[in-house]
């Protein structure tokens, strides 16, 4: 009975976790980054170690500086790796000072900047660039000639805290020049405005009807159909800028469109006009048409540019525009062969010719039809005389007399912007295509 009782003693002596008495901060609540003192007091461990730092300790204090609330634990472990726990927390406050901002930013020299913040925490004192600021004030005022840092330092419990903003002095935009490549300019045809400001960061561009957001861009191509006043305004922070420049036209107001077909050949497309005897003298009625017979028919797309008798230049896109049934409504197009609408909500066909973006000057035709698989109508079986697309053409008066386009003057290649392009049988097919020559009188 007596080996028993020893027996029991001993293990209870070396198996007992360590006794941990006491583990404390000095501070429970600091600012970030302000060092912190925890201090312990433990008997019976071989290894003392504090998560999440330092780690492994020695003597009974070991200095931490939190950058956010943390709570440590120490363990306390003995020879035959039994451990006892205990933890403390330390509140951490990120910065006494909540928000700190300047409005406005930026001012021209000696203008008024307002300095706003808000404190976290009760503070006793404040002050901005050394200047004491009574504690219960939340803005202050200054008036910067130059660019200037501005400092706010508060003092609290915790400590001290700083947060600082920097305000700008800048110079309101001037429109320095603003002029066009050439001050008259023929009907139909365009002109470069050019501009130059100081002090500027974005300039829009108005001729009194339509405003053009450049950006930071200095220069823009116009295409006026009357005399026409264009207003530069160029924008900062702290002001604008405007300059007027004026463009005047010369020639002729147009009165007639005439388009005449193109020769019959090997191509696999035509546009003809349709019909020819019935059309006013303002409109014309053109009509893309198969010349060759085509199986499988499913979607079809045209680039035709506008380019008049120089490449490039979409001279030809201000003598006409798409005809409308409504002043508002979508251009007068009939479809024919194919189906834009079984198997789709919303039509696949669209006919533009838009004054801006990529396809500016540019009259854009494209009609495709879904897959049977989806609900969609069976590819299209086309064959010499079929019509695919109908559509007209509306005089502008005020874009003169010329060309409209010429599918005889070598100017309709894909380098200027000429695309057809048909699908068929699943796969894409290039065809030859026939372009007239369409012009204003």
């Amino acid at each position: 009975m007596r080996r028993a009782v020893v027996l029991f003693a001993l293990c209870a002596a070396c198996g007992g976790a360590p006794s941990i008495h006491s583990f404390t901060a000095d501070r429970d609540r600091v600012l970030r980054g302000d060092s912190v003192t925890l201090t312990w007091n433990v008997d019976g461990a071989s290894k003392v170690e504090i998560d999440p730092e330092p780690g492994t300790v020695t003597g009974n204090s070991a200095k931490v500086a939190p950058q956010a609330t943390t709570s440590y634990v120490l363990h306390a472990t003995n020879s035959h790796g039994t451990t006892a726990s205990q933890p403390v927390q330390v509140s951490v406050v990120q910065n006494a000072i909540a928000s700190f901002a300047a409005f406005p930013a930026e001012v021209e020299a000696g203008g008024t900047v307002e300095l706003r913040w808000k404190v976290a925490i009760p503070v006793t004192s404040l002050s901005v660039n050394g200047t004491p600021v009574a504690p219960g004030e939340t803005t202050l005022r200054a008036n910067p000639r130059n660019d200037t840092t501005y400092v706010l330092t508060v003092q609290s419990a915790l400590g001290s805290s700083t947060a600082s903003i920097l305000v700008r002095v800048g110079t309101r935009p001037d429109v320095t020049t603003f002029f066009p490549d050439a001050l008259t300019v023929e009907r139909g045809s365009s002109t470069v405005l050019h501009w130059t400001a100081t002090f500027a960061r974005t300039f829009t561009v108005t001729d009194g009807t339509t405003t053009f957001a450049m950006g930071a861009l200095h220069s823009l191509r116009v295409r006026p159909l009357h005399d026409t006043t264009y207003t530069l305004t160029a924008t900062n922070v702290l002001g604008n800028s405007t300059r007027t420049t004026a463009v005047t036209l010369s020639g002729p107001l147009s009165t007639s469109l005439a388009y005449t077909d193109p020769p019959a050949g090997d191509e696999g497309l035509r546009l003809v006009a349709d019909p020819p005897s019935v059309s006013p003298a303002t409109q014309v009625v053109l009509k893309l048409v198969a010349t060759a017979a085509l199986n499988r028919l499913s979607a079809v797309a045209l680039n035709l540019p506008l380019d008049g008798t120089v490449g490039g230049s979409r001279d030809g896109s201000a003598r006409v525009s798409l005809h409308a049934l409504t002043p508002s409504g979508p251009p007068d197009l009939i479809v024919g062969k194919l189906d834009p609408v079984a198997g789709s909500p919303t039509p696949a066909v669209a006919l533009v010719l838009p004054a801006t973006g990529p396809l500016a000057g540019t009259l854009a035709l494209g009609i495709t039809q879904k897959p049977t698989s989806i609900g969609g109508a069976p590819d299209a079986a086309l064959s010499p005389g079929d019509a695919i697309a109908t559509f007209k053409l509306d005089l502008v008066p005020e874009g003169g007399v010329g060309v409209v386009f010429d599918g005889s003057s070598g100017l309709l290649t894909p380098v200027n912007g000429f695309r057809v392009r048909l699908r068929a049988a699943g796969r894409d097919v290039v065809l030859p295509v026939a372009i007239g020559r369409l012009v204003t009188q």
